[in-house]
């Protein structure tokens, strides 16, 4: 995987976007790993950012379990890495959330994979 020179703007506007509603109210974050946990906490250090998956899981093999779905139904702003590498949980946390900004790019859900060029693609 390359990373495209605009990935990095494109994370900076998802997340400026997302704050400048926000102005006096926090910015609740939620990122599929903590790569993009590290990412959002250095674009918006005033933000509140949870990390569904730690550094020593599986981001395959998360379990949609209620806390998680808590996490997103706060969530203002949804940060992942996209390439299906969240498919089996993702979808599920986002129906039993029920939280209308997480659910489309357009809104609050970021796929950095969406801004990058891979080197191999799925047929």
């Amino acid at each position: 995987m390359r990373i495209n020179s605009n990935f990095v703007k494109a994370a900076a506007a998802a997340l400026s976007i997302a704050c400048s509603g926000f102005a006096h109210a926090e910015l609740n974050v939620f990122a599929c790993e903590p790569e993009y946990a590290a990412l959002a906490k250095e674009l918006a250090p005033n933000a509140n950012i949870y990390s569904a998956t730690t550094a020593l899981q599986d981001p395959h093999q998360v379990q949609a379990r209620p806390s998680l779905i808590a996490k997103m139904r706060q969530a203002d702003l949804v940060v992942c890495a996209g390439a299906d590498l969240e498919i089996g949980w993702l979808p599920m946390l986002q129906m039993k959330s029920a939280n209308a900004k997480v659910r489309s790019t357009d809104q609050g859900l970021f796929f950095a994979a969406e801004q990058i060029d891979t080197l191999d693609k799925l047929a």
